[in-house]
């Protein structure tokens, strides 16, 4: 739609799977935003749930071990059930519920969240059709996250110091699992360059997306 301002085009190109639920919501309830705020709550508490699960899976209280203590096993659990709770509780995330264009952070996160959890469970599982199975769906779910919101650019990064921290192997095995990962990294700049035909325009054209032209926010405060 060329009638549209570009701020609005770039972010159409970017945010695919973010204004599709949107829309998808308009179709089933109009302007009504009973039904927006209802898709936003269900995301912020599946992020809750998907925090949960991957703490259980990182550790290890999915999988219990004989040699394990009470005491220690007893704490295992009350870190993977508190800090789900803090997540989906603190006032910080009063944005999720109030705010309804937050459903692309919310959905993203979620994409976010499920692919991070569906490649640790890829290591953990000892299933080799599970192996694939969960590893497919990571890096399908990493796609989708950055078909959603542009602060999932950094989920391969994310992914790789999971890996170097709580899981082993030499140089070769991590780059071998990582790179089909580390590919999805191309996705935002792919869709940008289709957009504006040429890669010079990545950067002005993220500063236009993250309203940094309008805020004049410096590159060092929005890192921070």
């Amino acid at each position: 739609p060329t009638a549209f301002n570009a701020t609005l085009r770039y972010a159409f190109m970017t945010r695919i799977l973010g204004y599709l639920s949107l829309a998808v919501n308009y179709q089933l309830s109009g302007l009504n935003v009973t039904g927006f705020h209802v898709v936003n709550l269900i995301l912020h508490l599946a992020n809750g749930i998907l925090i949960f699960l991957l703490m259980r899976a990182l550790l290890g209280t999915d999988r219990p071990s004989s040699g394990e203590n009470c005491h220690e096993a007893g704490w295992k659990t009350a870190i993977s059930v508190i800090i789900p709770f803090l997540f989906v509780l603190h006032p910080i995330q009063t944005h999720a519920v109030t705010y309804i264009t937050s459903r692309f952070v919310l959905l993203a996160a979620f994409f976010f969240l499920l692919s991070l959890y569906l490649y640790v469970k890829s290591h953990l599982t000892a299933v080799p059709r599970h192996i694939y199975l969960f590893y497919s769906c990571a890096v399908i779910s990493a796609v989708a996250a950055m078909l959603t919101k542009e602060f999932t650019f950094t989920l391969p990064l994310i992914i790789a110091l999971s890996d170097v921290t709580f899981f082993t192997g030499n140089l070769r095995q991590r780059a071998k699992r990582l790179f089909p990962i580390a590919m999805t990294i191309f996705v935002i700049p792919v869709l940008i360059l289709l957009q504006q035909k040429s890669i010079s325009t990545l950067d002005s054209t993220m500063r236009t997306i993250t309203a940094a032209n309008f805020s004049q926010i410096s590159r060092e405060d929005y890192l921070l």
